[in-house]
């Protein structure tokens, strides 16, 4: 009888990141200024970027990078995730290659995302940061990030597109039930967002457009004294406090409102079974 899955163990999960490029004898492309076109500087990502991150982001020698004990911590509320043999698509295909995938989806987030996420959120609170403000499309990173900084004590902005924000209420609400403050994009919060609505009212959105939405938004922010920024896709960012505007902040106040009276406990964390199948569709 052939073992499908192979699982590690705790004490065997990584402690160093294995970084690609340090092995590449062609190196990725550098990252561009939009302005110059002329390769980054690091003071410039320092203005999407908290400084580990963009060690990390122009570190082509490094091979190994070491995890820090408080994400090898983490990781193990939801790792090791096993390795599985595909024994039946070797079959299919006629193959002698033996052919393995990894399953990253026994978190909450639903993928592996959250692997990144905590490293970043971490990092952002190792340099004093107050949170995070990024872009999600369907809700897995969204998820993942709000994790994260719940985890470690940071706020969360998220900029969701407008037809997953819609069409994907129960995603919405986790990433709500772990503290983010999550606006439908394009928003009326941003100048970005105002624009948009106003030549196309009835948009749904698109994942550019919360991008579009997240970097001023972390920008502006890190223009204040004692604050900086780092995110996913080069798209987020750390930055300070602020309150919430528009019709999306007043629901995420609200949200808050209702969290603390336990009135949302029912609906997000499905105590009905019919409540927990929905819920478990949605989140998948």
């Amino acid at each position: 009888m052939e073992n499908y899955r192979i699982y590690l163990t705790e004490e065997e999960i990584p402690t160093h990141y294995y970084n690609l490029r340090a092995d590449m004898k062609k190196k990725p492309a550098p990252l561009l200024n939009p302005g110059t076109m002329q390769p980054m500087t690091a003071e410039e990502l320092a203005g999407v970027f908290c400084e580990e991150l963009v060690a990390q982001e122009l570190d082509n020698d490094t091979r190994y990078i070491e995890i820090p004990e408080e994400i090898r911590e983490y990781y193990k509320i939801y790792r090791p995730s096993p390795v599985i043999r595909a024994y039946n698509l070797e079959k299919q295909l006629g193959t002698p290659a033996a052919i393995y995938f990894k399953f990253e989806g026994n978190n909450t987030s639903g993928s592996h995302k959250l692997n990144s996420a905590a490293a970043q959120a971490y990092y952002a609170k190792k340099q004093g940061l107050k949170g995070v403000t990024t872009e999600t499309g369907a809700g897995q990173w969204g998820t993942a990030m709000s994790m994260a900084c719940a985890h470690f004590g940071l706020e969360c902005r998220v900029f969701m597109v407008k037809g997953s924000y819609e069409q994907k209420p129960f995603r919405r609400e986790v990433m709500r039930t772990y503290g983010a403050d999550v606006f439908a994009s394009p928003s009326d919060t941003t100048q970005v967002g105002r624009t948009l609505l106003e030549q196309f009212p009835g948009t749904s959105g698109s994942l550019g457009c919360a991008i579009s939405e997240a970097v001023p938004v972390c920008s502006r922010q890190c223009a204040q004294p004692g604050t900086a920024a780092s995110e996913r896709d080069r798209s987020g960012g750390i930055y300070g406090a602020q309150k919430d505007r528009g019709e999306a902040g007043h629901h995420n106040r609200m949200y808050r409102r209702r969290l603390k009276s336990g009135r949302t406990h029912r609906a997000v964390h499905g105590r009905k079974t019919q409540r927990r199948k929905r819920l478990q569709i949605h989140c998948r």
